[in-house]
Parts: C-alpha cells; structure tokens; sequence
C-alpha cells in the first residue's frame, strides 16, 4: 500500500508542477529579443539607440517598396545618414509601427516557402550570423521581416542586416 500511496504522491507532484510551469512563459529567442529591441528603437525614433545596436558593416535591402534608403553602411557617418533617410521619409513600416501601442512586431515561428525563397536571393552576400524572423500585419499590407543578428568583440548581439518584404492585400 505504501507503494500505491508514494506513486500517488510523486505523480501529483508531476502534475502540479508541470501546471506550475506551464503558466510561465517560455523565455524569450535572445536573437529575436535584439531584432524586436532594434525594431522598437526605430519606432522610438531613437537615432541613438540605432546606432548602438547596428554592426557594421550593416545592409538594408526590400522587396515590394519603393527603393528610398536601401543601402550599406561601412561607417558610423554612412549608418547615420541611413537612419535619417529611413526616419525623413515617408516609410511605410514606420508609419505602420507608428500607428498605434497596439502595434507590435511578432516573431514568425513558420515563414511560407514563398518568404524563404525570396529571403534566399536578399540574403546573398551577407555574413554569417543568427537569422530572426519577424512580421507585422498592417493596414492593407503585410511585412515579412529578416535581422541578420550577429555579435560583436564586446558580446553583445547587433543588428547586421535588415532585410524587408512587403505584401500588399488586394480587393
């Protein structure tokens, strides 16, 4: 009987804790974390904070928009003049993230086939790194989003590459 009792005891332990946990969220994908963090210092519009989670060399390239501030950075001075051109233009996904604080950029756990081909042909020619996958659901249209994250001499993980795809809802 001490046998039944003991398997009892130890199986609601099992199921209280595994109930326990399941209520605390998984933590959180540190190379998505530095992407979204980037992301939100864009929204922000804290040049700054840009600066400070950009390596360089840093590449912006899109697909489906028109092509205002794509380029690289090889320089502080070059990844600042592309800062300015994204925040004085009339960007698209700024204007979506700015919409509104229920606004969020997700992480994409399960990118389409199509988004990994097109994101195949973006991301030549960029260096190793950590991949993040990320999208947003705007007004009309949708953002497929790529952060190549790589770390830097000092340990910290930075935003290398910003690569975007824009998909736009017809009627």
């Amino acid at each position: 009987m001490n046998r039944w009792v003991t398997l009892g005891v130890v199986a609601a332990m099992a199921i209280a804790t595994s109930a326990a946990y399941a209520d605390v969220p998984a933590s959180p994908d540190p190379v998505f974390a530095t992407a979204k963090s980037w992301m939100e210092a864009l929204r922000r519009r804290d040049t700054a904070a840009v600066l400070d989670s950009t390596s360089l060399p840093f590449t912006h390239r899109s697909i489906g928009l028109k092509q205002k501030c794509e380029r690289s950075a090889k320089t502080r001075d070059e990844l600042q003049r592309w800062i300015d051109c994204l925040l004085n233009s009339k960007d698209l996904l700024l204007g979506e993230l700015g919409a509104g604080d229920d606004v969020e950029i997700e992480q994409d756990l399960h990118p389409s086939p199509k988004a990994l081909k097109v994101f195949k042909k973006l991301q030549q020619g960029l260096p190793d790194g950590e991949w993040a996958a990320a999208h947003l659901n705007g007004d009309g249209v949708t953002f497929s989003l790529r952060f190549l994250i790589v770390k830097s001499p000092d340990g910290r993980r930075r935003v290398a590459a910003f690569l975007m795809k824009a998909f736009f809802e017809t009627a």
